[in-house]
């Protein structure tokens, strides 16, 4: 398949629209582009993509074509910038149409064009994504653009479209003159003097200053959802502006502007007229305000951005587990779309450890793991030169330097898992070199006890105290038995008995080095030469993880964590620092249901998901709402309750 480019001014936020007008009958569009696309057939959205992979290489996807179809439309959207959903590479637009399997037309035949109604002076939506969107209706003109032959990736298979492409409409709550949010947090990225060309637009004067008096209408979703955002215009004046705010959650009602350190805006401006315009990118809501500074209809719906194959549970009777489930379910569709992502609005990132817990959910909502292959399979063909040789990104598809030394070792733990699970030895076998590679680099950071000590990077163990930097630093326990469980997943993946030895060795010594008689201790730190164990470092936290992963079988140990410890404690051993959802709560979910304590796990769980799921029917990233309210690995716990 060839591909093409077209010769473009933009160097951020570049939007290129490639049409084609068809003069015969074709069935089929197969389609290969990137970073972004969306497709429309007379107008009609019919597709989002791609399948996210790595840079290099393209997974096809093939449309049907409606019989009757005038004119294909791909849009396809470049950030000209890294940013953590998706790798950094140029824009590409490749594509085949076909009838009874014979070619028609290719990417020549189709003309490239810039439209003027994306206005480019824009803002970061988020640290971790792209732009915030920006559209002007008032005098709508097409430039044509030259195209040019460009490199062609490698052509991979995909598990194909997962959406139908629903459309939700909002319930509309009340009108009313807008007097402010009742808080605006501007983040920092915003203020970024480095990069002022990605600033071009001033949220806070040319948005929060300026729209107190404008007329507000208020919308809400039953549940948050993840998708297109889609307008329908009805300007009564010229010079009309429309902004639209959004967000996952409302603080008792009040209305925190950048709560989740997101810019959750679409601006449109308008002449008198009617018009509809549709985002080129995802966003999550629940809540959605429509402010305008003239009077003008705005009918505003959500094509949805979800996994349609993913089916219904079948209830269980008990009103609030099954609550938690569709909670859950509504969590797995929403970040499973192509890849497993944390949350589908901030980030929309691929992360290890988050993949983990996820491929429990896919099991169990889809029986099979097909996601998961081509989440794992991204990490074993990329390429990542902007991190340390052997070691595997945090998050991909991306481009970032930083890297999680604890999630590469989370990828090998899912490895084993999903072979167990599918029995793809050649899966496996392609990322063995990838594996060793790792273990290679992870040698070098041995003490004299074989362990880790001073990582280099992010050394990230849970979000709570247990992954601050004092808990961290220098001999990260936690950290040491992932490593020891990274270890014999290997060991038992290659039938290395050098490594499964290597692997008992690790826990035998943190054994002897870090647990105190009662509760193993976070860290330790050198002070002259010396290792020194940090007694005061104690979090709930690495207690899971010591017995998640096997290292401790101390009955009296297992009993005080079993009976004194978990999420709904009082205020009780404040010497022990608290767990957080991500990972130590699911951490000791899942060891209690290993040991067979299936009713404890109910309690605590039900106790600790209702509240989320009754406020957005989703599953959150933290245990209060702070951060994303719909986040891929919280839909574990669909598997863990009833598996």
């Amino acid at each position: 398949m060839k591909h093409v480019w077209a010769k473009t001014n933009q160097k951020f936020e570049i939007k290129v629209y490639f049409k084609y007008r068809l003069t015969k009958d074709c069935d089929i569009l197969s389609l290969s582009a990137g970073p972004f696309y969306t497709v429309f057939f007379d107008g009609k959205l019919v597709s989002y993509g791609p399948e996210r992979t790595a840079e290099g290489f393209s997974r096809i996807r093939n449309i049907h074509i409606p019989k009757g179809t005038k004119e294909i439309e791909v849009l396809v959207l470049s950030y000209g910038c890294p940013s953590l959903d998706a790798d950094f590479f140029e824009p590409f637009f490749g594509a085949e149409l076909y009838y009874k399997d014979q070619i028609v037309a290719t990417a020549d035949n189709f003309l490239a064009f810039e439209s003027s109604k994306h206005d480019n002076r824009s803002f970061k939506y988020s640290f971790q994504r792209g732009f915030g969107e920006r559209f002007n209706l008032s005098n709508i003109n097409e430039q044509q653009l030259i195209t040019y032959e460009v490199e062609n990736p490698t052509l991979i298979g995909g598990i194909g479209d997962t959406c139908l492409y629903k459309e939700q409409k909002f319930n509309h709550k009340k009108e009313f003159i807008f007097k402010g949010f009742d808080s605006v947090k501007i983040p920092n990225y915003l203020k970024d003097n480095d990069h002022p060309e990605f600033y071009s637009f001033n949220v806070e004067k040319e948005f929060v200053d300026e729209i107190n008096g404008y007329i507000c209408n208020e919308y809400e979703s039953a549940i948050e959802k993840s998708g297109l955002i889609k307008l329908k215009i009805n300007a009564q004046e010229d010079d009309t502006k429309i902004f639209v705010v959004f967000d996952e959650y409302l603080d008792n009602g009040k209305w925190i502007f950048g709560r989740s350190s997101c810019m959750d805006l679409i601006t449109v401006e308008s002449n008198k007229g009617q018009n509809e315009v549709v985002t080129s990118t995802v966003y999550s809501l629940k809540h959605l305000r429509i402010l305008t500074n003239k009077k003008c209809e705005v009918v505003p719906s959500l094509i949805l951005i979800q996994n349609d194959t993913i089916k219904e549970i079948k209830e269980t009777g008990n009103k609030k587990l099954d609550l938690i489930i569709k909670s859950a379910r509504e969590t797995f569709i929403q970040n499973s779309v192509d890849i497993y992502t944390d949350c589908p609005g901030r980030e929309r990132g691929g992360w290890l450890c988050d993949g983990y817990f996820m491929s429990m959910a896919e099991s169990f909502f889809a029986k099979n793991n097909n996601i998961e292959k081509q989440f794992l399979e991204n990490f074993i063909i990329a390429r990542y030169d902007e991190i340390e040789e052997g070691m595997l990104p945090m998050v991909f598809p991306s481009q970032e330097s930083l890297f999680i030394p604890n999630w590469s070792m989370w990828f090998v733990l899912e490895l084993e898992n999903y072979f167990k699970k599918t029995n793809d030895k050649e899966l496996v076998n392609a990322a063995k070199e990838k594996i060793y590679k790792l273990i290679h680099y992870f040698e070098k950071f041995e003490n004299e006890y074989r362990l880790l000590e001073n990582l280099n990077g992010w050394v990230f163990v849970e979000w709570s105290e247990a992954g601050t930097e004092d808990y961290v630093k220098g001999l990260s326990f936690p950290t040491n038995m992932l490593y020891s469980s990274m270890l014999r997943a290997a060991g038992e993946l290659f039938r290395d008995n050098n490594l499964l030895n290597k692997a008992q060795e690790v826990a035998s010594n943190i054994n002897k080095l870090s647990f105190n008689g009662k509760v193993y201790v976070d860290n330790a730190v050198r002070e002259n030469g010396k290792l020194i164990l940090q007694k005061n470092h104690t979090s709930e936290t690495c207690q899971y993880y010591a017995l998640f992963f096997g290292i401790s079988n101390d009955k009296r140990f297992i009993e005080f964590i079993k009976n004194e410890l978990g999420p709904n404690r009082k205020d009780t051993y404040t010497e022990i620092a608290r767990s957080n959802s991500f990972i130590g709560n699911y951490l000791r979910f899942l060891w209690l249901k290993s040991i067979g304590e299936k009713e404890k796990v109910y309690e605590e769980s039900i106790d600790y998901f209702y509240t989320m799921a009754s406020y957005s029917g989703t599953l959150w990233e933290k245990n209060i709402p702070t951060a994303s309210c719909n986040h891929g690995f919280a839909s574990s716990i669909a598997a863990i309750l009833l598996n």
